[in-house]
């Protein structure tokens, strides 16, 4: 069975993050060069929209905090599209997870849900830090 696909809008950003720049800068820069590339338009007359419909594929902030790149990709709704990633290095998902597994543990200790069901996360996300491996466009395994 065929699995269609929607297009997808590669957004780079280069070089570092300056200070003072916020998250929500990011967010706004997107739309800014697509209206500076007549790929986007304000006026509903004629509207162009290149993200409507469309994944965004963001490139060029791979360190952002797992936190951020969520906060990130959950704003590609602002802009009509049908799904966002983002491409992280490992450290971040490292530190995000090991977190995650402290308070898993926790919530454990403290009788917080389903034992098993917990357990099962925490040996998932131990099972990817003992060996980590991103997702890499076109790979071949």
């Amino acid at each position: 069975m065929p699995l269609d696909m929607p297009e997808s809008v590669l957004v780079r950003f280069k070089g570092k993050m300056q200070p003072g720049i916020t998250l929500r800068d990011l967010v706004h820069a997107i739309p800014l060069y697509a209206i500076k590339q007549g790929l986007l338009t304000v006026e509903k007359k004629g509207k162009k929209n290149i993200f409507s419909g469309r994944i965004l594929e963001i490139e060029g902030l791979p360190d952002l905090k797992v936190e951020q790149a969520f906060e990130l990709t959950d704003a590609s709704a602002e802009r009509s599209a049908a799904g966002c990633t983002i491409k992280l290095n490992k450290e971040p998902i490292i530190e995000y997870l090991n977190s995650n597994i402290v308070l898993l543990k926790w919530m454990i200790a403290e009788g917080y849900g389903d034992r098993r069901t917990l357990e099962r996360r925490i040996q998932g996300m131990e099972k990817w830090l003992a060996n980590p491996e991103l997702l890499e466009a076109d790979a071949r395994h």
